[in-house]
């Protein structure tokens, strides 16, 4: 099917500078599948002043770690994508053993799987990303970990959609019909 419409849309003025929080000095490690999506949140992180590593296997991620911490330059934060584990919270516990340290963490995790939110907290997570990762979530959540250990940060761009009751109406009486099978999108 094709469809088509115009919107009569006013310019909006350029946004103003980058108010985005800096990680500079902060080192990084994300336990992800190989893949586009790491190397892009890795980007964004850079970007932002981070040094950051890719690991795709929790074993990798641990000599990764471990080698961090002997080498006296531990990790600052860690990403941990929950579709690269079996179970992302024994999988940081294991982390953090061979930092030899708490390293403050964030699990990135599907739309769907939000029911989980409260599971991997107890499990030790200090946040939480839905994917797709949105860059000013990514950056709040990681300047959050880094800064506020110990204090849970959910992420900023995790809205969850709302119906409005039944008896209301639009009020200019329009009417959309969305199909769409990513409840971000």
């Amino acid at each position: 099917a094709v469809f088509s419409f115009r919107l009569s849309l006013t310019a909006v003025p350029a946004a103003a500078a980058d108010d985005s929080p800096s990680l500079a000095g902060c080192a990084v490690l994300i336990v992800a599948p190989s893949g586009a999506e790491p190397p892009a949140i890795a980007a964004e992180l850079a970007r932002a002043g981070a040094d950051v590593r890719i690991a795709s296997t929790p074993y990798e991620a641990g000599a990764l770690a471990g080698a961090a911490s002997a080498a006296a330059q531990p990790y600052d934060a860690m990403l941990i994508d929950a579709r690269a584990v079996s179970d992302p919270s024994a999988t940081l516990a294991h982390l953090r053993d061979a930092a030899g340290a708490r390293v403050p963490a964030a699990v990135l995790i599907e739309p769907g799987r939000r029911t989980d939110v409260e599971a991997l907290r107890t499990g030790g997570f200090d946040a939480y990303l839905v994917r797709p990762v949105r860059r000013a979530s990514l950056l709040r959540v990681a300047a959050d970990i880094v800064s506020r250990i110990g204090a849970f940060c959910p992420d900023p761009g995790d809205v969850r959609p709302r119906r409005a009751p039944a008896s209301q109406s639009p009020s200019r009486g329009m009417r959309v019909r969305l199909a769409e099978d990513n409840e971000i999108n």
